[in-house]
């Protein structure tokens, strides 16, 4: 059963030359001047983690308030196994330039494997009032 190890909502993502990931700007709830508005751009990063190798269909969902829901289809490669858990890791980095919410309320990052959905993280979304 495949699962996910971290997931994370951020400002932006920067792949290394070392391989390594920096994550800028980590957050759990968001509030903006206009909810009617598309949001700032913002990104998303997982590891998820695999028993099989291979190429895996994953899809990462949004679910949010009045029945929303976003979905970007994708895969993760994985084919070497991690030598600490002896598992197969993906990581998945998604950008997301264009965003337009249902309204203010709660918003689940899930992910779609193999048919089976997996919850990831979530963020509280909230529109600033005017003091």
């Amino acid at each position: 059963m495949p699962r996910v190890r971290y997931c994370l909502l951020c400002n932006d993502i920067r792949l290394e030359l070392n391989g390594k990931f920096s994550i800028i700007g980590v957050f759990e709830s968001w509030a903006v001047p206009n909810l009617s508005a598309q949001l700032p751009r913002f990104c998303v990063i997982a590891e998820l983690i695999f028993e099989q190798p291979g190429n895996h269909r994953v899809a990462m969902r949004i679910d949010g308030p009045s029945g929303f829901r976003s979905e970007l289809p994708g895969s993760a490669e994985a084919n070497a196994p991690n030598p600490i858990t002896e598992a197969y890791h993906a990581t998945l980095v998604a950008e997301f330039l264009t965003f337009q919410p249902s309204g203010p309320g709660r918003y689940d990052i899930k992910f779609v494997v193999e048919q089976e959905e997996l919850w990831g993280s979530a963020f509280l979304l909230y529109e600033l009032t005017p003091p």
